[in-house]
């Protein structure tokens, strides 16, 4: 669930951080390749408007080796709603979380509780970009309720890598609502 509200907080930010939503004056909404290879819009007028951005896909660097088996781990789990094979890959810390929430609502089987949120029939889980700091490690992840890619935690424990419910791209965006919070005038 919490993955859940993590992915509509995301899709939220990014949807009300879309550009501009003005109509174009006259109707008239063109794009045209200037002299400095840029695109630009012109709304009727003689003044050009920059054209609104699109979202371009980061590259793959990797195929995020040491990741893949518990990505692929928790993509069976949920599939087969094994609690035992999900709390191998999840950390202590993420597994303690979801089974406070899990309670709260009166449902009793791990597994079968995130698989109502994250699993997504026909749509496999894929990882890549790892990037391993010591103990620490973040790599991409798309499928499942992840429509996009979106870099999440993951932690060494007790020498094997276990995946978090934690996603530095989710940090950053609330800790820069928090900073926007402090600094906006009262």
């Amino acid at each position: 669930m919490r993955f859940y509200i993590f992915l509509l907080t995301v899709t939220l930010f990014f949807t009300a951080c879309g550009g501009n939503t003005e109509a174009p004056k006259n109707n008239v909404n063109t794009t045209k390749q200037t002299n400095s290879n840029v695109n630009v819009t012109t709304n009727g007028t003689n003044t050009p408007q920059p054209a609104p951005p699109t979202k371009v896909e980061a590259p793959k660097l990797n195929e995020a080796q040491t990741l893949a088996a518990v990505v692929t781990g928790y993509g069976e789990a949920l599939k087969t709603k094994n609690d035992a094979a999900l709390k191998k890959v999840l950390s202590a810390s993420t597994i303690q979380g979801w089974e406070k929430e899990m309670k709260s609502e009166g449902k009793t089987k791990l597994a079968e509780y995130i698989a109502s949120s994250e699993y997504v029939e026909g749509k496999p889980y894929e990882v890549r970009n790892e990037e391993v700091k010591g103990d620490e490690a973040v790599a991409e992840i798309k499928g499942g309720s992840f429509g996009v890619w979106e870099k999440i935690k993951f932690v060494k424990e007790n020498g094997e890598w276990k995946m978090t419910d934690e996603s530095p791209t989710f940090d950053d965006v609330q800790k820069n609502a928090n900073t926007a919070q402090k600094i906006a005038p009262k």
